[in-house]
């Protein structure tokens, strides 16, 4: 499997303002929020072949998967819905991730915190305070999106249902 991340750094800007970042700095962050806060919610099966196949967009044999990423309308019980896609879930889960490490950085010297005379590092309960609000957020996201994947069942086939907490266990039930 490739691993290419699904949101751009653009994708990050809208939701928040961000200054002088790069793809060097958020594609890590970008990637273990794929790995670790959207495969729990979609199930492996689903993740894996989200993964190998959301970029082949000339098919429209792949577009519900674009529809996943990038959200639409759609009807269920007679009301219309608008699901806004996975995008901003994963863009807060990766602002998460980047906040609470972006100022730490990884030397020949050993780990570092860099700091300029124009600016000062932030508490670490102010650090805290963004990465939990941004993580809340990211879980309004996950509700929708499990609702989404509930609601078109007969589109999303591998989805595995809303019990999906990350839980790889199984049960062995008697007969």
């Amino acid at each position: 499997m490739e691993k290419r991340c699904l949101i751009t750094l653009n994708d990050l800007k809208l939701l928040r303002p961000t200054a002088e970042l790069d793809g060097v700095r958020y594609e890590p962050y970008c990637l273990e929020s794929q790995d670790q806060d959207l495969r729990p919610v979609l199930g492996d099966g689903l993740f894996y072949d989200l993964m190998n196949k959301f970029h082949v967009t000339g098919d429209a044999m792949y577009t519900p998967y674009q529809e996943l990423i990038n959200g639409k309308a759609y009807s269920y019980n007679g009301q219309t819905i608008y699901f806004d896609g996975i995008k901003p879930m994963l863009g807060y889960f990766t602002l998460a991730r980047l906040i609470q490490n972006h100022s730490t950085n990884i030397t020949r010297f050993g780990v570092v915190t860099k700091v300029t005379q124009q600016s000062q590092p932030v508490d670490a309960q102010t650090v805290r305070q963004v990465v939990n609000e941004l993580r809340s957020n990211a879980q309004t996201y996950i509700n929708q999106a499990k609702q989404f994947l509930l609601h078109n069942q007969t589109t999303y086939t591998l989805y595995i249902g809303s019990d999906n907490s990350g839980n790889t266990s199984f049960r062995i039930l008697k007969g």
